[in-house]
């Protein structure tokens, strides 16, 4: 009997043991693993068990383009970008995160890693506060890029609910972009969703002003001008 009530006790001990060190393992930031930054580390890329044959080939595609870059030294920067792309394809958000920064650390007004880490932020992290840095950081290093206000805006509309800020986004943007035909049709159709069509029959006259020989636009946004 005290034989088997100390082999409980044995077998008791060592999968509080086992839970620690899971708890340690899930809870470690990537940053924090001793040489993440060396080859073998790097390209340690588990498979979702969810991937079909086309996903899994698509994978190895995006790694052998990042291996490429690793080899040549001079593509540092693009190299990270790679990897973040690996990563979020993958679900491995925390090392997309690291490495889209890396990124940013080398080249300050890296556009794309900017917004990744954005929407990184927004979607999937779901911190709203570091996800509107990003955006704004975004806005300021190219602010004559029209999906850029889209983007900025769809998450003050969807995420924040702040319908206001939204609006402010997508008037900086029709300013700073000299009434792009991008901006225009996504103001008109945030305008539609918010219910102010008066607000919406302005930008679209003004976008049949300037495109008036565009035949989309007369099949999507018409109605707006009877």
């Amino acid at each position: 009997m005290k034989k088997k009530n100390f082999v409980l006790i044995l077998l008791s001990i060592a999968s509080l043991l086992t839970l620690c060190f899971w708890i340690f393992l899930t809870h470690q930031k990537v940053e924090d693993v001793k040489d993440w930054k060396e080859y073998k580390n790097i390209f340690a890329i588990a498979v979702p068990q969810d991937f079909n044959a086309t996903k899994k080939e698509r994978l190895q595609e995006k790694i052998k383009r990042a291996q490429g870059l690793f080899e040549n030294k001079e593509d540092v920067a693009p190299f990270w970008r790679a990897m973040g792309d690996i990563y979020q394809y993958v679900g491995d958000y925390d090392r997309a995160i690291l490495v889209y920064k890396e990124s940013i650390s080398i080249v300050k007004y890296d556009l794309s890693s900017t917004l990744n880490l954005a929407t990184i932020y927004e979607k999937h992290v779901e911190d709203f506060s570091i996800a509107e840095e990003y955006y704004k950081k975004a806005i300021s290093i190219h602010d004559e890029n029209p999906p850029v206000y889209n983007k900025f805006a769809q998450f003050y509309e969807q995420k924040m609910k702040d319908i206001s800020s939204a609006e402010s986004v997508y008037l900086e943007g029709l300013k700073n972009t000299g009434n792009d035909q991008y901006m225009l049709t996504k103001t008109i159709l945030f305008y539609l969703r918010i219910e102010k069509e008066s607000e919406a029959k302005k930008y679209a006259k003004i976008l049949f002003e300037k495109y008036p020989n565009d035949t989309r636009y007369q099949r999507d946004f018409g109605y707006l001008l009877d």
